[in-house]
Order: C-alpha cells, then sequence, then structure tokens
C-alpha cells in the first residue's frame, strides 16, 4: 500500500509538470575536480506556461560561486528557456552532494486561462532540480593556492631622509582561488610600517625608518591547473638608503662660555639667598627689641631711625607721643605689623 501511494503522488507531480509545461535542472561541466579549480554550474528552468518564477541564487557550503550568465529565450515550439551560469570553486577537499536551489512557480491551468477570475486558479510550486556529486581532491604538496598568477613590486624612491616615508607596492594579476591579499605581510628591522590600502589584485604600504634597510622579497608558491605543475613567484628586492643630518657641534668656546653663566648665575642666586636670610634675621632680632620696649621714650627711641620711609608707619609713630598707658600696648602691636 505504501508503495502504491508513492507511485500514485509520483505520476501526479509528473503529470502537473507535463500540465503546466515546465522543468528545473542542475548540472556541471566537471564532477572531479581540485581544491580551487572552477568549475561552470549551470541551472535550466524551461516553460511554456508559467505566470511568474524566482530561482533562489545558489549557496553551497565549502564551495563559492558567482552568477556570469542570466539570459532567458524562446524557442521555436515558443518554450521559454532560462539559463543562469555560476562558475564554482571548491574551497575544500572532500566528496560533496550539492542540493539545488529552489525555483518558486506561479502558473495557472489551460483550461482556467481565458476565465475572468483566472487569478482564483494560481497555482504557486516550489521545485528543486536533482543534486550534484562532485568530488574534490585536495592540491599536491600541501598548496592553498591555485590558478595562474604574475607578482610584481614597485617602490616610488630608493634614497629618503630619516623620517621620510617610502611608497611599496604590490601587484598580483591572474585567475586563481586568492580572496585578497592579506596573507601578503612586512616585517623590516629597525623600521614602521603602514598597510595603506588592500584588494584583490594590490597592496601598498608606508615604510619610515632612521636606518638603512632592505625590503626583503616576497614569494608566492602556487599550484598551476593548465599545466599541472607547481610554480614559485619572487619579486625584486630593494634596498633603500636613509640620509641622517648630523647634530651641529658645538665648539669647545661656546660650551666654556656658558658653563661660566651658569657658574655666575648660580653665586648670585646664593647672594640673594644669604642676603635674605641676614635680612630676616635682622628683623627678627629688631622685632623682639621693640617687643621688649616698655615705655613710649624706649619705643620711640627705637623706631625714630625708620621716619619718612613708610606713611602709615610715621603716622603711627606721631600718635605714640599723645597715647596713654591703656591704648600703648595696642599702638605697638599696630607698629609691629609694619616689619
Amino acid at each position: 500500500m505504501p508503495h502504491f501511494l508513492t507511485s500514485v503522488m509520483l505520476l501526479l507531480l509528473l503529470g502537473s509538470h507535463l500540465c503546466y509545461g515546465y522543468t528545473f535542472n542542475m548540472t556541471c561541466d566537471k564532477t572531479a575536480l581540485m581544491v580551487g579549480q572552477k568549475a561552470e554550474l549551470t541551472l535550466t528552468l524551461r516553460y511554456s506556461n508559467l505566470e511568474d518564477y524566482n530561482i533562489e541564487e545558489p549557496k553551497f557550503e565549502n564551495f563559492s560561486s558567482a552568477l556570469v550568465e542570466d539570459t532567458e529565450k524562446q524557442d521555436s515550439n515558443h518554450t521559454w528557456q532560462v539559463i543562469q551560469r555560476y562558475t564554482l570553486t571548491p574551497q575544500k577537499a572532500g566528496t560533496f552532494t550539492l542540493t539545488s536551489p529552489t525555483a518558486h512557480l506561479e502558473s495557472i491551468a489551460p483550461q482556467y486561462q481565458e476565465r475572468y477570475n483566472r487569478n482564483k486558479y494560481l497555482v504557486k510550486t516550489n521545485i528543486q532540480a536533482k543534486p550534484l556529486t562532485l568530488n574534490i581532491s585536495p592540491l599536491p604538496q600541501g598548496l592553498k593556492v591555485t590558478g595562474t598568477y604574475t607578482l610584481t613590486t614597485e617602490v616610488d624612491k630608493q634614497k629618503v631622509k630619516a623620517g621620510e616615508p617610502i611608497h611599496f607596492t604590490l601587484h598580483l594579476k591572474g585567475e586563481g582561488n586568492i580572496a585578497d591579499l592579506s596573507f601578503f605581510t612586512l616585517a623590516i628591522p629597525h623600521t614602521t610600517v603602514y598597510e595603506t590600502s588592500t584588494s584583490t589584485n594590490k597592496k601598498e604600504f608606508d615604510i619610515v625608518s632612521d636606518h638603512n634597510y632592505t625590503i626583503p622579497t616576497l614569494s608566492l608558491q602556487y599550484y598551476n591547473q593548465s599545466t599541472q605543475s607547481t610554480e614559485l613567484l619572487s619579486t625584486q628586492a630593494f634596498g633603500i638608503e636613509v640620509i641622517t643630518t648630523p647634530a651641529p657641534q658645538k665648539s669647545k668656546s661656546k660650551v666654556l662660555l656658558i658653563l661660566l653663566l651658569m657658574f655666575a648665575g648660580l653665586l648670585y642666586y646664593l647672594y640673594r639667598l644669604f642676603s635674605s636670610l641676614a635680612y630676616l634675621d635682622k628683623k627678627a632680632t629688631f622685632i623682639k627689641v621693640l617687643k621688649k620696649c616698655k615705655t613710649k621714650e624706649e619705643l620711640l627711641a627705637k623706631v625714630a631711625p625708620y621716619l619718612g620711609k613708610d606713611r602709615g608707619l610715621d603716622r603711627l609713630i606721631f600718635r605714640v607721643e599723645g597715647v596713654g598707658e591703656l591704648g600703648f600696648k595696642g599702638l605697638k602691636k599696630e607698629i609691629l605689623k609694619k616689619f
């Protein structure tokens, strides 16, 4: 009974395909290839009575793909043919089964085509093509890169001043499985290297140093599918001369003059320091003497030599004559503040 139901379902499916007139196939021009070797995958949708369709973009694990052709044309039998071609590049060795993308179809049976409410009979169908099995072998000698390439380098100059950058450019041309040039790096002693730009076929650097240095040879080893051989590309090495400007030498007489000026400055500083200390010591002694004055006469005798040096102090000294015993102590404190 289950086998009977399966047979009926297959007949119904085939019958619907024949009724609406469409087929969907997926083919590949190679079923055995190496890692990185390109193949051509073709999706073909044939139909004679579809209202609309949409084919999903194929995505296969361990493969990269890119659309190279998408055409639609009608043959002499009024059958439409949609052809989509992709380049298919395996990234890993092994045996892989590729499941086709889904084609979304919309159709109306011929007997309903002329009806005014024909959209009522619109049927949406999702179909897939038969899966493909591809055998992918690894590249020989453990290589990761395959294709056909040329590799060149150039610098904008080979003699620079210290701290001035030189511009180094790497060019890669050809076809293969290299996605970008990130694996090309520069490590040069006593330099600072800046990556200024990178793309699929060019990489640029600025290099700065204050010593002579050499930009080393860069190499690329890959497997050439067309010659079935391993090839090694190497670039030219560049020697860079860095011109340094020596610091100006000071004469002995100038050095001696600088030392003498520094010594004279030190002596003057010490003189001012000791003078200030002597003045402070003398001032402290004078203040102690003033504090010991008990009468107006003693105080006037000590401060009289300072008349005419400070107007505020003069006014205080003139007040001493007329001040009483009670105000004497307060006036003496004010006079002490002036010293």
